[in-house]
């Protein structure tokens, strides 16, 4: 088992801590776990976090109650064996705040998705540039104003690249795959493919979409 505690920084000018940051954390910590390929399986996010806390990866069976209480859950693999994992905040303030800029350019939206131009700087900012420009395109589908609140719902089948690989200008594709329609806004499922350099790149998103209503 290995637990962290946790420094995680807020993004920009928001006040809760990324989702793209606590998977680079759950990815730092299996790095260290264990070599070998990861993937992950399914990062659950269950509750915003706006503070610090604990973060633990464990090839043991998670605590139903631990697991219910945390802000999110983890289930991976490193190569063949099964690790599962959970972040929950302790109060512990966020002490930094990390300025961020996205490297998204020509980008087209159509039902949810669509596809545009992406320069991640490394694996860290990959992840945020694909999650940043799929909400752009959930954004794009309910134009005017105020913009609607995206929010994770989860993170899937995401085949983790070395954070050696060079990541370059490349091409993102978003294919919606479901688009569940509530009264105040839609449930959707983007699946994403990155192809840049060496680097290729493929997961699975879930975002709840909430009209604002003024």
């Amino acid at each position: 088992m290995i637990e962290t505690i946790t420094d995680f920084p807020f993004l920009g000018g928001r006040d809760y801590i990324h989702g793209t940051s606590i998977l680079s954390g759950f990815v730092a910590a299996l790095e260290a776990a264990a070599p070998g390929r990861i993937t992950v399986k399914r990062l659950k996010f269950q509750r915003p976090s706006r503070t610090n806390g604990r973060l633990v990866v464990t090839r043991a069976a998670l605590d139903e109650a631990e697991s219910a209480g945390a802000n999110c859950t983890l289930s991976a693999a490193v190569d063949d064996t099964v690790w599962r994992g959970f972040f929950v905040e302790e109060d512990r303030p966020v002490a930094k705040r990390l300025p961020v800029s996205y490297a998204i350019s020509d980008l087209h939206a159509e039902r949810y998705g669509g596809h545009c131009v992406i320069s991640p700087a490394n694996r860290d900012d990959l992840v945020r540039v694909l999650v940043e420009a799929n909400k752009r395109f959930h954004e794009a589908a309910f134009p005017g104003h105020p913009a609607p609140t995206v929010r994770f719902g989860y993170i899937e089948d995401w085949s983790v690249p070395p954070a050696s690989i060079s990541f370059a200008r490349g091409r993102l594709d978003a294919r919606n795959v479901i688009a569940k329609k509530g009264p105040d806004g839609v449930m959707t499922i983007n699946r994403l493919t990155y192809t840049g350099g060496s680097a290729e790149s493929h997961l699975t998103l879930c975002f709840d979409v909430q009209r604002t209503v003024q």
